[in-house]
């Protein structure tokens, strides 16, 4: 296909595009010029594509391996959807209806113009599903060598899905995502995990998302007349032909590219810095503005603060109409998705989170490229992590209500879906995403991740959390690495801050929560005293019986008795409370099933706490962390009134609903 000549053309007043584009900021690995024209009244694409590979490996390449994601929803026999990736399920409509979707590749061609399409086909290189084609083999007539650049053209049309997992339409409202035929990563020996040159090119599956190389992508979108777009990058022009309107977008140092389209999109842009914010929504959700504006400026003030620049002149964020939410809360490279649900209670800031969410994931994964088919807790889990913090500094928590005396934070929020799971013990954080099966996938890699980074940064402090977080910023931006690479990263920085010993103990804690299923969970046993008696009766023959001596100066021997009931050994600290309020903190490597602190005091130890000032997130069970000699029925009190409060408030408004 090629995009009809175009008539007339003017240039927008924008002033990201008059901008002079910045040097390369990545390797540039993997580009694409793809003109692309969508066609509402079908709901299809027609297009013409040029991929321009380089080789970094030290082999030479022979084939080219691409992701034709489309695919994955042409049939229920295709891996992703027999994995149970639909965001919503497959009912009749698709088969009566042909809501379908799928990317029929007409032709591909070398630089010199020889054909390469009998010389390519199918593959399944993680299960062999023969119905599966979202992996597709091209053999080249030359081989690559090793820091050369390949140039291949493809042309291709493609039936768009009804709105299913991320991408498709909606009535008129279009989301554009994992929609054009994209290269995999060739991986050379030594990168990540690699022991020698090869293609991770995984297929599409319902528990990941993608792994792509950084480039540069110019994108000519041709829409009718009447339609609005939003897409990755900057906007350098629009061109006008009749009833058609094509627009020009770049985007640079990104490892993918998503747009949108609506002839009923509303418009809002405000600014963050040097950075433009813009806002694409329906009117019904126009009033969510405000807040989904606030969440991005947030999120960008924090992250700047916390680990490092946004490079990028824009970021969209499109607000799906109802009928569109299954194409809500993602994240590409400067556009993302998020909710705005009306109806939802005062206080509830689901839009915020979600914006938030998706606005981290600029730096995990886009800027900070792991590999989230295989290691999702890298982006996931740490966007998790920040999600939470960002959410608890700005709205103090996921859920505020004045009137019932409701908080809910989000780091809880978090906590509690994790632990929550099925089965938190499935798989270790270092399982391929893929391969997870059971229904807890989410749970670990999001979850399971985010309480570990705020163990981490409990035990090591968040000045020096916030040194792992930049000097890993710093080091891997623009790059793949693997989990290797971070946990490498927090032991460079906390060998460098607090010496070897406690290095070990970060160590063994961060091996224990990538690579296994341990859970933590230390408890109080006990807390008691004995009072030694006097001295009586014969202690040396020769003396005879002595006289009873009068008590000790110290009459009580204190002991307090701690469990690590899980299998994880964490450093923790206890902190002993005396019938006078003085206190003792006490130091444990947490390794041992049992330890027994004893002190002979003139006074009784009343209560001891694990944990006091709430360091180690990843404890399964905060209610056993702490003991008193007699037990306190404050905490029970304070919930039931609140219980019957909640009650009463509940029958008032059930009686007035008569």
């Amino acid at each position: 296909m090629k995009i009809r000549h175009l008539l007339f053309i003017f240039f927008l007043p924008v002033a990201a595009a008059a901008q002079p584009f910045e040097p390369p900021l990545s390797s540039r690995t993997a580009s694409y010029d793809i003109n692309v024209e969508l066609h509402p009244k079908t709901k299809t694409l027609t297009a013409d594509e040029v991929i321009y590979w380089t080789n970094p490996g030290r082999d030479s390449v022979g084939e080219l391996r691409l992701h034709v994601y489309l695919n994955a929803f042409k049939n229920n026999q295709s891996t992703f959807l027999r994995g149970g990736g639909s965001f919503g399920g497959i009912d009749e409509s698709y088969d009566t209806e042909c809501l379908w979707g799928y990317t029929d590749i007409l032709k591909i061609t070398d630089a010199k113009g020889r054909d390469l399409t009998a010389r390519s086909q199918y593959i399944q290189p993680d299960d062999d599903n023969k119905h599966d084609r979202t992996v597709l083999q091209v053999l080249l007539h030359q081989a690559v060598a090793p820091g050369e650049t390949v140039e291949v053209t493809l042309d291709w049309a493609a039936k768009i899905p009804y709105t299913i997992s991320r991408t498709g339409y909606a009535k008129d409202f279009h989301f554009l995502v994992q929609w054009f035929p994209k290269i995999g990563v060739y991986e050379p020996a030594g990168m990540r995990y690699s022991e020698r040159g090869g293609w991770n090119c995984h297929q599409y599956h319902a528990a990941t998302e993608y792994y792509s190389d950084f480039g540069v992508y110019k994108v000519n979108i041709t829409v009718p007349s009447d339609y609005i777009v939003g897409a990755s990058g900057v906007l350098t022009r629009k061109e006008e032909d009749g009833d058609v309107i094509t627009y020009s977008y770049r985007a640079e140092d990104v490892i993918d590219f998503a747009w949108t389209a609506s002839p009923r999109f509303v418009e809002y842009n405000e600014e963050w810095r040097d950075v433009n914010l813009r806002l694409l929504t329906y009117a019904d959700r126009a009033k969510f503005a405000p807040r989904i504006f606030s969440a991005a400026k947030n999120s960008l003030e924090y992250l700047d603060e916390f680990v490092g620049t946004y490079p990028y002149r824009t970021l969209t964020v499109v607000a799906p109409p109802f009928f569109g939410l299954k194409s809500g809360a993602m994240e590409y490279p400067t556009l993302v998705t998020t909710f705005a649900m009306n109806g939802l209670p005062a206080g509830m800031y689901s839009t915020e989170t979600l914006t938030i969410h998706e606005t981290v994931h600029q730096y995990f994964m886009q800027m900070i490229a792991n590999n989230e088919q295989e290691e999702a807790w890298l982006d996931e889990g740490f966007t998790s992590y920040f999600e939470a913090k960002i959410m608890d500094k700005y709205y103090g928590g996921f859920l505020r209500n004045d009137y019932f005396d409701i908080t809910i934070g989000s780091q809880e929020l978090r906590r509690g879906r994790f632990f929550g799971a099925n089965n938190i013990k499935l798989a270790p954080l270092s399982a391929p995403t893929y391969q997870i099966k059971g229904g807890s996938h989410r749970e670990i890699s999001y979850g399971k991740t985010a309480v570990v980074l705020w163990t981490l940064e409990g035990l090591v402090g968040e000045e020096i959390m916030r040194k792992i977080m930049q000097t890993y910023f710093t080091r891997w931006k623009f790059k793949h690495p693997c989990g290797e690479d971070f946990l490498q990263v927090v032991d460079d920085v906390v060998r460098r801050h607090y010496g070897d010993t406690f290095a070990d103990e970060i160590e063994l804690f961060m091996q224990q929560a990538v690579y296994g299923t341990e859970v933590c969970d230390y408890a109080v046993a006990g807390v008691g005293y004995r009072m030694p008696g006097r001295k009586r009766g014969v202690f040396a023959i020769e003396a005879g019986c002595i006289e009873p001596t009068a008590r000790q100066e110290k009459p009580y021997h204190n002991i307090v008795t701690i469990y690590r009931q899980g299998e994880m050994q964490v450093p923790v600290e206890i902190l002993m409370t005396y019938e006078d309020d003085t206190k003792i903190l006490e130091k444990w490597d947490g390794k041992d099933r049992v330890k027994v602190f004893e002190y002979h005091d003139d006074k009784r130890i009343v209560r001891a706490e694990i944990d006091p000032l709430r360091k180690i997130y990843i404890d399964k069970d905060f209610i056993n962390n702490s003991r008193t000699h007699q037990p306190q029925g404050q905490g029970i009190a304070k919930t039931t009134r609140t219980f019957f409060v909640w009650l009463q408030q509940i029958l008032s408004t059930a009686a007035m609903l008569v």
